[in-house]
């Protein structure tokens, strides 16, 4: 009857696991696709921008403005190196700058130099959406990737420990040692969480890399020191350092992708 239980209970997770993956891939079609057509507007409004006189730009500019970050927008801007380039206020601080200057005097030179600024940012921007949405396809693969080590390792543990045969005499047991096993491995998922939530990155987020990898050496470590006690074998704690790389490297591919970008834009402010 047991096993029973289990078999079905095995058959319930991997339906909803399933399940999960095909809702991800579907959400992530519809993203991926609207993401298209976004980067094809920007791209026909960047040519606009380019072949755009003062006369003229101001409609053009219009037309950017709906496919930009509006939480960017502001009645002033701040001092360049104060501005947040994720919300594109870079980007509506030179808009703001060509309607204020540019079009309102009909300055044609002062318009190319800042029409030229304007398009470079914008190049920018394509190319950092282009590759984030790249990225975007890892972390599916990374959680995946981790979680089946974990628990290869965890199984190989428990199977080496225990003898098979008396699993069901020994399951309070067996419950305490993957709930030991399980605390460094809630540990390591830290970067992998906070780039997910939004709600929980800071300005600069993706340089406080340091806080990722303190935890991840202290998580790997923790598992190490409990691996070592229940008298594991090598190919167990591998498997986990496998699931545990899988997580910070994931962190820093992030982490370079937006150091890259902001250090481009900084270089021309």
């Amino acid at each position: 009857m047991k096993l029973l239980e289990i078999a079905l209970s095995s058959v319930v997770i991997v339906a909803i696991i399933e399940m999960t993956i095909q809702n991800k891939k579907n959400s992530l079609h519809y993203v991926t696709n609207e993401r298209n057509e976004w980067r094809r507007a920007m791209k026909r409004i960047t040519v606009k921008i380019y072949d755009s006189d003062s006369s003229h730009i101001g409609s053009v500019l219009t037309e950017l403005k709906v496919n930009l970050n509006s939480y960017g927008r502001h009645d002033t801007y701040a001092e360049d190196k104060a501005l947040n380039l994720y919300k594109d206020e870079h980007i509506w601080k030179e808009i703001d700058y060509i309607e204020k200057n540019c079009i309102k005097y009909k300055d044609e030179n002062l318009l190319k130099v800042h029409r030229e600024k304007l398009i470079y940012y914008l190049s920018l921007l394509l190319k950092f959406d282009w590759e984030r949405s790249k990225k975007e396809v890892y972390p599916a693969k990374a959680a995946f990737i981790s979680v089946i080590c974990y628990c290869l390792s965890v199984c190989l543990i428990i199977i080496g420990k225990y003898d098979i045969t008396n699993l069901f005499e020994k399951l309070s047991e067996i419950k305490m040692v993957v709930e030991l096993l399980l605390i460094p491995y809630i540990i390591l998922w830290y970067p992998y969480i906070k780039d997910l939530i939004v709600l929980l990155r800071t300005k600069h987020w993706y340089n406080e890399i340091h806080v990722s990898i303190k935890l991840w050496i202290a998580g790997v470590i923790i598992y190490g020191i409990i691996w070592a006690m229940l008298k594991g074998n090598l190919l167990e704690y591998l498997l986990f350092f496998v699931a545990a790389f899988a997580l910070i490297i994931y962190a820093f591919s992030k982490r370079k992708l937006y150091i890259d970008y902001s250090g481009s834009i900084i270089d021309m402010l």
